[in-house]
């Protein structure tokens, strides 16, 4: 049978990320499940220090802060999804014990890197909230600032966060996204892998954009689904929540990203191998279409198992 060697639509991309997931929900959630030890203790130490009122600013450093404890509580359990992925686009059969076997040698690589990922695609927005806290140090330690400085300057600081952070957080996102992947699949240290998905990722940004859309449409949904219980036993209750309505929205926060996270995991591995096959096939000077008998045979030549399994979805 011949194929072509090319770049999967968005649509096939999600098509395969469904089917995957729908085949082997138990394993690839029961991987993730395990981060939930990590990322609610993590919340509820968070909860602590944070108020009610908190403003918008507050609000947002309270975020970032939420998002950096979800990287190292689901690193492991991340890499561990990928590897399972793997086993799976190769044909092999994937278990749970075996999968956080293969990336337990390399655990402590796997957090730096999911850290310093979320640092490089974040760092507009950390940027954004050191300049509000230097305006509100200039605003408390000036007596005669002008009266339309803080209104203004909170007004430049909203514009930047929404009209400049925001839009180059999502396209950093996207730029770093394949950095785990490549590093579990090709066994890459933290700055080799960075590279490797700098260079990967061009070209399907857009669908690693779209894979993300569909992820945090799909949070926003069981989010409110899950807050609808918390919702009606906080308007029955005075004063303070109760602490199972706060239990409740620790352990409900903490299922969903579990449940989002294979979601990612397949999505930007089926996106990986697809990129991967494509600029390396162009790169050795390939015919546009060969037989399949003809590429598997390079493959093995080349030692490269993988390319088998870029292979299979250009199918």
């Amino acid at each position: 049978m011949e194929i072509r060697l090319r770049r999967l639509a968005a649509g096939e991309i999600l098509d395969h990320t469904f089917q995957l997931y729908r085949a082997h929900f138990r394993l690839l959630f029961g991987m993730a499940a395990l981060a939930i030890l990590i990322q609610a203790p993590g919340l509820a130490l968070l909860s602590r220090f944070s108020t009610q009122k908190a403003s918008a600013w507050q609000g947002g450093a309270e975020s970032l802060a939420e998002l950096f404890v979800s990287l190292l509580a689901y690193a492991l359990p991340f890499a561990a999804v990928t590897s399972a992925i793997t086993e799976l686009l190769r044909g092999r059969p994937a278990h749970l014990v075996a999968a956080y076997r293969r990336v337990w040698r390399q655990w402590f690589r796997y957090i730096r890197l999911s850290l310093a990922a979320g640092l490089l695609t974040a760092w507009p927005f950390l940027l954004v909230i050191a300049l509000f806290f230097a305006q509100q140090w200039l605003i408390a330690h000036t007596r005669e600032a002008h009266p339309g400085f803080a209104a203004g300057s909170r007004m430049i600081l909203l514009l930047l966060e929404y009209l400049v952070a925001l839009p180059l957080c999502i396209w950093l996102s996207c730029r770093y996204a394949l950095s785990m992947t490549a590093s579990v699949i090709e066994d890459l240290s933290v700055v080799a892998a960075i590279r490797r998905s700098v260079r990967l990722s061009q070209g399907v940004r857009l669908k690693i954009f779209l894979l993300f859309l569909l992820a945090y449409v799909g949070e926003l949904v069981l989010g409110f689904a899950a807050s609808v219980p918390a919702a009606g036993a906080t308007m029955l209750s005075a004063g303070d929540l109760p602490a199972t309505v706060v239990i409740y929205r620790w352990i409900s926060s903490a299922v969903i990203s579990a449940l989002l996270v294979p979601t990612y995991g397949i999505g930007l591995a089926v996106i990986y191998l697809d990129a991967r096959a494509a600029k390396e096939h162009d790169a050795a000077g390939m015919p546009p279409q060969q037989t399949e008998r003809q590429a598997q045979h390079q493959n093995r030549q080349s030692g490269d198992p993988t390319a088998d399994s870029a292979l299979q979805l250009a199918k």
